[in-house]
C-alpha cells in the first residue's frame, strides 16, 4: 500500500500532508478514498479522530469497492466538535490481522455560528 487518493484534495502519497475543514457538527462532505492497487478485501478500515478533549473519535469506512481499494467514511454530527489541528490517521488491518496507519493529517472544525 503506498498511494491513497481522497476524493476533493491532491492525492496524498503516504507521507504527503493534506488538511480538511468542516463546520462543527457537518455530517458532509464524506471523506472517499482509493488505495490503488490494493484489493481490500476482508480489511477493516477505521479513521481514528483526536479531538480537543483527548478523546479519539472511531469511524469505521464503508465498503464502496473494497476489492478495488474504494471506501468512505461517513462522520455523525458528533463526530465533529469545534478545534483547529485536530490530527487524524486511516487505520488498515489485513484479514489476518496485520496492520499498517497511514501518515497522520490534519482535519479542522470551524464553530457552528447557529
Amino acid at each position: 500500500m503506498s498511494f491513497l487518493n481522497l476524493t476533493d484534495t491532491e492525492p496524498m502519497t503516504m507521507g504527503g500532508e493534506i488538511e480538511f475543514n468542516y463546520t462543527e457538527g457537518d455530517d458532509l462532505p464524506e471523506i472517499t478514498a482509493v488505495l490503488d492497487e490494493t484489493d481490500l478485501t476482508g480489511y477493516t478500515v477505521t479513521l481514528h479522530l483526536r479531538k480537543p478533549d483527548d478523546t479519539v473519535a472511531t469511524i469505521t469506512a464503508t465498503d464502496i469497492d473494497f476489492a478495488n481499494g474504494c471506501f468512505k467514511f461517513v462522520f455523525t454530527p458528533s463526530d465533529l466538535v469545534e478545534g483547529c489541528g485536530q490530527t487524524a490517521e486511516i487505520q488498515f488491518v489485513t484479514p489476518g490481522g496485520r496492520i499498517q496507519t497511514s501518515p497522520k493529517f490534519v482535519i479542522n472544525v470551524a464553530e457552528q455560528l447557529a
